[in-house]
């Protein structure tokens, strides 16, 4: 673990200015970096694609269900 951290510290490009090292230590960016998984590739694509598909339809489902639940109880729709 040592040695990954050590390798990506490596990697860190030095800041540029003061206002660049000071941003850099307000966003916690000040070297000591720890690996984020979530966003690093591979990716799975038909993880990905299952994922998405399902919260397009489920957040579409959800829309039209509450647009007909609310017609339905102010008597729009018969």
């Amino acid at each position: 673990m040592l040695g990954v951290v050590r390798g990506i510290a490596a990697r860190v490009k030095p800041a540029k200015n003061q206002a660049q090292l000071i941003s850099r230590r307000m966003m916690g960016g000040d070297g000591g970096h720890h690996p984020h998984h979530v966003f690093e590739p591979p990716f799975n694509k038909t993880f990905v694609a299952v994922l998405v598909g399902g919260g397009v339809t489920l957040g579409t489902g959800l829309v039209v269900a509450s647009w007909k639940f609310q017609n339905k109880k102010q008597g729009f729709t018969k």
